[in-house]
């Protein structure tokens, strides 16, 4: 049951963090849950929580710039990342600093859960890698009736150039569910969800509009 919600962040917002599967100092070790199809996903516990972390990790073949369209297009976040049924953005601080919207379907007869999320793009100049991390905010959007709001929930997508046109994808969730919910649930939000999610980004990113896209602070490795 803790491990349960972290992987709908995943969906949702989707901290930097490294594709290896090895510890940081002092961090709990990442354990291994599923590694097929081209994508490994992990979970690990978090001191203090009684909720696990997950982080999935893929290779893909595209440009930055495609893998960041991608995640921006919110409107589209419903065709490839699972769970999510509906996401836009609310407000625009600047070209890598934004607060988006997210609404995720869950299964009945549990309570669909909503998030507005803080979200911030870096890219570090000397290796190129992109990350984007997100953090629920509080108190900044009146609440939808019958649908829980998430307000502990932080998420990151790191985009790692290797070289080739190949890119490690990583992602990270740890979230509160905001209440109890069935155990019977875990697999599909643990294991299942961030699983599809990491399926589907690897076909939508080659998609033409993603493909060709260019974002403005992204460089792109040299060929």
């Amino acid at each position: 049951m803790k491990l349960l919600w972290n992987a709908i962040a995943i969906a949702l917002l989707t901290i930097a963090v490294s594709a290896e599967a090895n510890e940081s100092d002092g961090e709990p070790p990442w354990h291994l849950e599923r590694d097929k199809q081209g994508v490994q996903i992990f979970t690990r516990s978090v001191d203090g929580s009684p909720y696990d972390e997950v982080k999935g990790v893929t290779l893909v073949t595209a440009k930055l710039s495609s893998l960041v369209a991608l995640i921006r297009d919110t409107r589209a976040c419903s065709d490839w990342a699972d769970l999510c049924k509906e996401s836009r953005l609310h407000e625009s601080i600047s070209a890598t600093e934004h607060y988006v919207y997210t609404l995720n379907d869950l299964p009945w007869p549990v309570a669909n859960r909503d998030v507005l999320a803080h979200v911030i793009w870096q890219q570090n100049p000397e290796n190129l890698q992109v990350t984007m991390r997100s953090q629920a905010t509080t108190g900044l959007l009146e609440k939808n009736k019958g649908v829980v709001r998430l307000t502990q929930a932080k998420a990151s997508w790191v985009f790692k150039p290797l070289g080739d046109g190949q890119v490690e994808v990583t992602t990270m969730a740890h979230v509160n569910p905001g209440g109890p919910l069935p155990g019977w649930m875990t697999n599909l939000f643990l294991l299942d969800s961030p699983f599809k999610t990491l399926v589907k980004l690897k076909k939508a990113v080659n998609l033409p509009k993603y493909e060709q896209a260019n974002v403005v602070f992204i460089r792109e490795p040299e060929q």
